[in-house]
């Protein structure tokens, strides 16, 4: 959303409705000219290009408690924040950073449904989270979160944009998805970059 002035500086006759769609849920006709998607979502006829992968960060507040222990790697008491759809994500990213001291439950703790709620819920304290990490680009530059440790986890999943069949011609809708994929770019350049040893 940060973004998308640039865009409507560039389509100023453009304007976008924008409408979240519950994932791997398919209706039969859904009402869209672009659809943000992870991979594997299903639009049958709808065209499909790659726009980036997904790499997730663990997030707390600066004043948050337990913030020196997790940063060495133990979780043991920290409250797990959970996203409703990806209760096994903590999990996946311990494998991943090798953590071995973790909370007894790791799907215990807050749930949400959106992942801007989740990042509020890090924001007033109520824990930590673990999200991707476009999600958190601006927070962490101005301070308002920290990460609570340096491990980047990455998902076999990432994200792709998907065209409406019958906008396939559509120039506006081209020029939508030519903007939308230019500036998903860059991020996915900025992680490798970061990622690397």
């Amino acid at each position: 959303m940060p973004r998308m002035p640039a865009f409507t500086a560039l389509q100023p006759a453009c304007s976008v409705h924008l409408q979240i769609f519950p994932t791997h849920i398919y209706m039969d006709e859904p009402a869209f000219d672009v659809g943000v998607q992870y991979d594997d979502a299903v639009w049958p006829g709808a065209q499909a290009r790659s726009l980036l992968p997904e790499h997730c960060v663990v997030v707390c507040a600066p004043q948050a408690r337990y913030r020196r222990e997790m940063a060495r790697g133990d979780f043991r008491s920290a409250t797990l924040l959970q996203l409703s759809s990806r209760l096994g994500a903590w999990e996946e990213w311990f494998a991943q950073a090798e953590i071995a001291r973790t909370p007894a439950n790791t799907v215990a703790g807050h749930r949400f449904d959106l992942f801007s709620m989740l990042v509020e819920a890090v924001r007033a304290g109520l824990g930590v989270g673990l999200v991707p990490d476009y999600f958190v680009e601006r927070e962490l530059r101005s301070g308002e979160l920290v990460p609570a440790h340096p491990k980047l986890g990455h998902s076999d999943r990432g994200y792709s944009v998907f065209t409406a069949p019958h906008k396939a011609q559509d120039p506006v809708v081209d020029a939508f998805v030519r903007w939308l994929r230019d500036v998903a770019a860059p991020a996915d350049a900025m992680v490798s970059a970061h990622a690397a040893p």
